[in-house]
């Protein structure tokens, strides 16, 4: 069963992880090309990593697009604030004025603001939320984080995919095979709690084993457990190297319970 199967009906717009800042100390300074699933946490996580670019992947095609909302407002916004006001009862006619703009046509404009209408409250309550529980500075309250992540935005170095990590042929594939010409490496792959609807098959082992690494390649990853989620870290080489043996056949093997 796929992981859209389990998942028939859900769509994870905003994270629910509530303490991403104990990834932080281990993404300080690991830069290369940010990969990762999910929505909004990819900004905390690709800005703490000084991330030299981004790919942004999800199997959900509403995700991939809420980072188009997110990339819009990234880009129309100078500060944090003026950013974080499009997600307010007050910005919410001039943040659908900017989806209206931003769009190629009337078709995709309605989808865009059809999906910000459904969501608008939830980011801001999960914003609201990151407010309160991260310890670290990040990309809201950090203005030199907040320059990066949108210095990425206007150079092109951010892209979102839909993409699925167990797919035997498509973006994965290709991606690691694109990396590679270009001389870059993964500097953090962040998987969330994705390992814990799969068991590891071949092409999810060659998908991740084909990523090019070096030693400061990190992978992160959350673990259900109460009342949050455990937060580990792995060498991607390490990780790399396990999924290469066949007796390592689920995240459990590599991130005990």
């Amino acid at each position: 069963m796929s992981i859209q199967d389990q998942l028939h009906g859900l769509h994870f717009l905003t994270s629910d992880e509530a303490h991403l800042d104990a990834f932080e100390p281990t993404l300080r300074g690991v830069g290369g090309v940010y990969v990762g699933v999910g929505a909004e946490q990819a900004y905390l996580l690709v800005a703490w990593a000084r991330a030299e670019g981004a790919l942004l992947l999800d199997y959900d095609p509403r995700v991939v697009a809420m980072h188009g909302l997110h990339r819009v407002f990234l880009l129309e916004s100078e500060t944090p604030e003026a950013y974080l006001s499009h997600w307010t009862e007050e910005g919410a006619e001039a943040a659908r004025a900017l989806l209206r703009g931003a769009s190629p046509d009337a078709r995709s404009a309605r989808l865009a603001v059809g999906l910000y209408d459904r969501a608008r409250r939830r980011v801001r309550h999960r914003y609201e939320r990151l407010g309160r529980d991260l310890t670290a500075p990040w990309f809201l309250t950090d203005r030199a984080q907040y320059a990066h992540l949108r210095g990425l935005l206007r150079a092109g170095r951010v892209r979102a995919l839909c993409a699925d990590l167990r797919a035997p042929e498509g973006a994965i594939g290709a991606l690691g095979e694109a990396l590679r010409r270009g001389g870059l490496r993964v500097g953090a792959l962040y998987l969330s709690n994705a390992e814990q609807y799969w068991r590891y098959d071949p092409p999810f082992r060659r998908n991740i084993r084909g990523l090019p690494s070096d030693r400061r390649s990190v992978v992160l990853r959350t673990l259900a457990a109460r009342p949050d989620y455990r937060y580990h870290t792995q060498p991607l080489g390490d990780f790399q190297d396990a999924l290469g043996r066949a007796t390592v056949r689920d995240v459990y093997q590599v991130a005990p319970r």
